[in-house]
């Protein structure tokens, strides 16, 4: 299929949610590193407009709280669902994109374009000892537009 970049985009906009690359440093607790590899602190930060990652995540667990006056007993939380949550609106929204651009792509290529598919996790605390971990599935958009160049999936 005959396409450009931005009519790549423009599909993936369509038929799922990229978030900018400021969103995914946010997101991903990300942006402090971001920063310091810039070597500076006040750094004009990426645009929040363009989108750039394929992105899903989900809650897998943490820690409860012990509560405001520390009476609640603070344990480990699991979420099981967690894990299949992120994989399955991932995947939905991956497969949204390659189903609009190469419909009758084989089982194999769809492998080797499937393994550009990152994880990351991150994990957010809150004031009273509580934690949430969070599994995250990503793609950058413009890593996938390169592979399917690469095999010859679009031109």
């Amino acid at each position: 299929m005959k396409m450009e970049y931005k009519d790549f985009l423009k599909i993936a906009e369509s038929v799922s949610s990229p978030i900018s690359e400021r969103r995914f440093l946010e997101k991903t607790d990300r942006l402090f590193a971001w920063q310091y590899r810039k070597g500076k602190k006040e750094v004009e930060l990426p645009d929040n407009k363009i989108p750039v990652y394929l992105y899903a995540e989900a809650c897998i667990g943490g820690m409860a709280g012990t509560g405001y006056d520390g009476t609640l007993e603070n344990r480990p939380s699991t979420n099981p669902e967690g894990t299949l949550e992120v994989q399955r609106d991932f995947d939905y929204q991956f497969d949204s994109i390659v189903e609009k651009i190469c419909p009758d792509i084989l089982f194999l290529k769809y492998k080797i374009l499937a393994s550009i598919i990152q994880s990351t996790s991150y994990t957010t605390n809150g004031y009273y000892g509580e934690s949430s971990i969070y599994t995250v599935l990503y793609i950058k958009l413009r890593d996938m537009w390169k592979k399917l160049i690469e095999m010859g999936l679009v031109e």
